[in-house]
C-alpha cells in the first residue's frame, strides 16, 4: 500500500542531491547518506556530457520508502559545508549518468582543458591542496601558477601525484628535466634580441634561439630562448638569476617547447626585431602634425598618444603630468577629447608638456551613491544654482549605473569654483571627488541613459525601482542584521528571490520603509504576498505547453489566458511560468498543496508572485499590456526577471 500511494505521488527509489562540492568523493557521499547503508556502486555523480562534474549526485535506495525517508531527513544537511538539496529523480537519469562515468576520461585520456578544470579543482578543495599546487610549481620553476601556462605532461604529472598522495616536489622531478627552454622575465621593452643574445653569451646563444614575447604588438617582458642542451639551460638557471638586461633585473624559469614553438607565431619577434624597435635605430616620428594635416580621427591621436607611452623613456611620465593638469581624472587617452590629445601631441613634439588646462562647463562628480537621484545632485551643488535638466547619471553601455553624474555648470567660472569648494563633500554619506570633462562626456552618458529610459517606456517607475534596488542593496552591505532581515522578508514572502531586481517597486518600497520605521517585516511581508492571486512556476519542461499547465492546475479554474510562459529575449523557453488564479485563496491552496509534484517527470516549485510582476516583465519586453482575461493570445511571453532583456536590449540600442 505504502508502494502504491507512493507512485501515485511519482515518487521512485532514485533521488538526486544537489550542491555536492566538486571535489567530493563517492565515499563522502555515502557517509552523508549512512544511515541508509548505501554501498558506493549506488552513487554515481552528475556529470555533463564532456565528462565535467555537474555538482549532482544520483542515489538509487533500496526502497522507495528509504528514498521518501531520506527526501524528508536530510534537506539541507552539509557535505564539506555545503548545503545539500535533495529531489526525486528516475532510474533512466541514473543509468545516463552511470553511463557518462563510463565515458569520462581517466587521467591519461585528459586533454588539457580538462587537466586544467581539474587541477583548479583541487585548489578551491582548501588550503592545503592549493598549497600542494603552489609548491608543484615552485618546484617546476615555470614562474607560473595558473595551470593553463603549464603542459599537459605537467599537469598530468601533478594530478597522479595528488591523487596517490605523493609530495608535490617528487612530483616536479619528473617533468623538469624535459626542456632546454627557458623563459626571462623582466626584460626592458626597449630591449632588442641581441641583447638577450649579449645576456646570455657564456652559452653560445645566436639569434635564431631567442623569441621576443609581444602582444598586439607591444612587448610583454618576456623572452624565450633554446639552449643546446638541458644542461646549459639548467647552468643559466641557477647563474643568471637576478643579473640585468639595460638595468632591469632579470628572472629565469622553466618553459617548454611548445611555449617557444607558439612564440615563432605573429605574437613573438624572432631575431632581428621585424616589426620592433632596433636599439641603435632612430625611433620614428611620433606625428608630424605641425608639417601635415592633423589625423582624421580620434582613433589615430589615441594610438599616437599610446605609441608615445610605450616607446619614449619619459613618454609615459609626461602624459601623466599632463592629465595632472588637466584634472580630468582619466589617464586613458581614449577617455580625453581630440582637442586635448593634439594639445598633448603637438607639445611633445616641441619637448614641452602643456601648463594651461582646458577649461569648459562640464564636471564629473565621482563616487556618487548608487541610491542617489538627481535632486541629491541639485542639493550637493546648491550654490551653483543646477537644475536637474543640467545632470546627467553616469551609465555604462550595459545600462547599469557608474557611480558618477556629469553637470553643465552654468559658466566656466562656476565650474571652476565648484573644483575647488566641493572637493570631498559628501553625498549620503559619500565623498564626492570633481574633475574637469567634457561635452562629449555627457552626450555619451546621456545617450546610455536614454537608451535605458527607452527600455522602460520612458516611465518614472523604472528610474524609482533602481533607486529603490540600490536602497535595499545598501541596507544589506550595512550590516549582518540588515542582509538578514531581507532574507528572512523573502523567505516569508515564498518568492524565491533574493536578488533585489527581482522584486516590484511596491515590496521593494514596502521593505526599505519598514527596516527605516522599524516595523515587524515578517507581518510586512506576509501582508504583502496573502492578496495575490499570481503565482510562479519554476521547472517547467521547455516542452511543455498550456494544456500541460492547465491539466497540473485542473483544479483551481485555470483558463488558457491566465497562463503566462517566460522566455529569453531570443524567445527560448526559460522554464518558468506566471499564472493568475481567480482569487488569492486558490493561489494559496495551490502553494502548499502543488509543490513538487510533476510535469513531463519534471518537479515543480511553486512560488508567490505579483501582478506587478508579470506588467513589469511585459513592459520590458517591450509587450503591450493586455486585459487580464483577453484571450488565449495574452498568453505570451515574458523575461524572467526582466534585468536579463533590460540590459541585453540597451546594448543593443545603444550598438
Amino acid at each position: 500500500m505504502p508502494e502504491q500511494v507512493a507512485s501515485q505521488l511519482g515518487s521512485t527509489r532514485f533521488l538526486r542531491l544537489r550542491g555536492v562540492p566538486f571535489q567530493a568523493e563517492l565515499h563522502e557521499v555515502v557517509d552523508f547518506l549512512s544511515e541508509f547503508s548505501i554501498p558506493q556502486e549506488s552513487v554515481v555523480f552528475g556529470r555533463r556530457p564532456d565528462g565535467r562534474i555537474t555538482g549532482e549526485a544520483y542515489v538509487m535506495f533500496r526502497s522507495i520508502e528509504e528514498a521518501e525517508h531520506a527526501l524528508n531527513s536530510l534537506q539541507n544537511r552539509e557535505i564539506q559545508g555545503r548545503y545539500i538539496e535533495l529531489f526525486r529523480s528516475t532510474e533512466e537519469d541514473f543509468h545516463r549518468m552511470s553511463g557518462l562515468k563510463a565515458t569520462a576520461p581517466q587521467t591519461a585520456e585528459m586533454g588539457k582543458e580538462y587537466l586544467v578544470m581539474k587541477i583548479k579543482q583541487i585548489q578551491r578543495s582548501g588550503q592545503e591542496a592549493k598549497d600542494a599546487w603552489y609548491r608543484y610549481c615552485e618546484s617546476t620553476r615555470t614562474g607560473n601558477h595558473d595551470p593553463a601556462r603549464h603542459t599537459p605532461e605537467s599537469l598530468k604529472a601533478f594530478i597522479e601525484a595528488y591523487e596517490r598522495g605523493e609530495a608535490p616536489e617528487q612530483a616536479a622531478q619528473k617533468v623538469v628535466q624535459l626542456s632546454p627552454i627557458l623563459r626571462l622575465r623582466g626584460v626592458p621593452f626597449q630591449a632588442t634580441v641581441d641583447d638577450v643574445v649579449q645576456f646570455l653569451t657564456e652559452f653560445g646563444i645566436d639569434q635564431s634561439r631567442v623569441r621576443m614575447s609581444l602582444r598586439e604588438g607591444r612587448p610583454t617582458g618576456e623572452a624565450y630562448v633554446q639552449f643546446s642542451s638541458v644542461q646549459d639551460a639548467e647552468s643559466a638557471l641557477q647563474t643568471k638569476q637576478r643579473q640585468e638586461i639595460i638595468g632591469r633585473y632579470i628572472e629565469l624559469f622553466r618553459s617548454c617547447q611548445e611555449d617557444f614553438d607558439k612564440s615563432s607565431g605573429s605574437g613573438f619577434s624572432a631575431g632581428g626585431m621585424q616589426g620592433a624597435w632596433s636599439q641603435n635605430a632612430v625611433p620614428p616620428p611620433v606625428m608630424a602634425l605641425t608639417n601635415a594635416p592633423a589625423p582624421g580621427s580620434k582613433e589615430e591621436l589615441v594610438a599616437a598618444v599610446k605609441k608615445i607611452q610605450r616607446n619614449y623613456e619619459d613618454g609615459k611620465t609626461k602624459w601623466e603630468e599632463y592629465c595632472g593638469v588637466l584634472r580630468t581624472g582619466n589617464r586613458d587617452p581614449a577617455r580625453h577629447t581630440p582637442q586635448a590629445l593634439k594639445m598633448f601631441l603637438e607639445a611633445f613634439e616641441k619637448g614641452e608638456i602643456p601648463t594651461e588646462p582646458i577649461y569648459g562647463k562640464v564636471l564629473r562628480l565621482r563616487g556618487v551613491p548608487f541610491q542617489s537621484e538627481l535632486s541629491d545632485v541639485v542639493s550637493f551643488l546648491a550654490d551653483y544654482s543646477i537644475d536637474e535638466k543640467s545632470i546627467v547619471m553616469g551609465r555604462g553601455a550595459d545600462g547599469k549605473k557608474t557611480g558618477e553624474a556629469y553637470v553643465i555648470m552654468p559658466s566656466v567660472e562656476i565650474a571652476e569654483k565648484a573644483l575647488e569648494d566641493k572637493q570631498k563633500q559628501e553625498i549620503h554619506g559619500r565623498y564626492i571627488e570633481l574633475f574637469r570633462a567634457s561635452l562629449d562626456d555627457w552626450d555619451e552618458s546621456k545617450v546610455h541613459h536614454e537608451a535605458f529610459m527607452r527600455m522602460h517606456g520612458y516611465t518614472a517607475d523604472a528610474i524609482n525601482k533602481e533607486a529603490l534596488v540600490a536602497e535595499v542593496k545598501h541596507i544589506q552591505r550595512s550590516s549582518e542584521d540588515g542582509r538578514a532581515k531581507w532574507e528572512q522578508f523573502c523567505d516569508v514572502l515564498r518568492t524565491a528571490n533574493r536578488d533585489p531586481l527581482r522584486h516590484t517597486s511596491d515590496t521593494l518600497r514596502a521593505f526599505a520603509q519598514g527596516f527605516k520605521n522599524g516595523e515587524d517585516l515578517n507581518a510586512v511581508a506576509t501582508m504583502l504576498g496573502k492578496d495575490s492571486p499570481v503565482v510562479r512556476m519554476r521547472g517547467v519542461p521547455f516542452q511543455a505547453g498550456v494544456e500541460d499547465i492547465l491539466s497540473f492546475l485542473s483544479d483551481y479554474s485555470i483558463r488558457e489566458h491566465d497562463i503566462t510562459f517566460m522566455k529569453r529575449p531570443d524567445g527560448r523557453h526559460m522554464g518558468e511560468a506566471i499564472v493568475v488564479f481567480p482569487n488569492a485563496q486558490l493561489a494559496q491552496k495551490a502553494l502548499d498543496e502543488k509543490q513538487r509534484h510533476e510535469i513531463q517527470g519534471r518537479y515543480i516549485e511553486l512560488f508567490r508572485s505579483s501582478h506587478g510582476e508579470l506588467e513589469e516583465c511585459r513592459t520590458m519586453t517591450h509587450m503591450p499590456s493586455a486585459p487580464r482575461n483577453a484571450g488565449k493570445e495574452s498568453a505570451g511571453v515574458v523575461a524572467s526577471g526582466c534585468s536579463l532583456c533590460m540590459y541585453a536590449r540597451i546594448v543593443l540600442e545603444v550598438a
